[in-house]
């Protein structure tokens, strides 16, 4: 749906592990989500993580990929 999510906070948590969401990092994960067949609770989660969303932006764009520094190693965005 165009949105990006920052699942930082989630890698330790993630029942599938960090690892799993770090393949998808800086990349669309909405296929690989869907096809898991996420509960409707897991899907309510997401809401939390959106760091954008096309709709509260004219024009709807994803705003362009910046070069990551050493400190963002375990930073994880995903597009969903």
């Amino acid at each position: 749906d165009g949105r990006a999510l920052d699942v930082t906070a989630f890698l330790d948590q993630h029942p599938g592990g960090g690892e799993l969401l770090t393949e998808f990092r800086g990349r669309d994960a909405s296929l690989a989500f869907d096809e898991v067949g996420h509960s409707f609770f897991a899907r309510a989660m997401l809401d939390a993580y959106v760091v954008f969303a096309p709709e509260r932006f004219v024009g709807g764009r994803l705003p362009p990929r910046r070069n990551r520094s050493a400190g963002d190693e375990r930073k994880t965005l995903l597009r969903h």
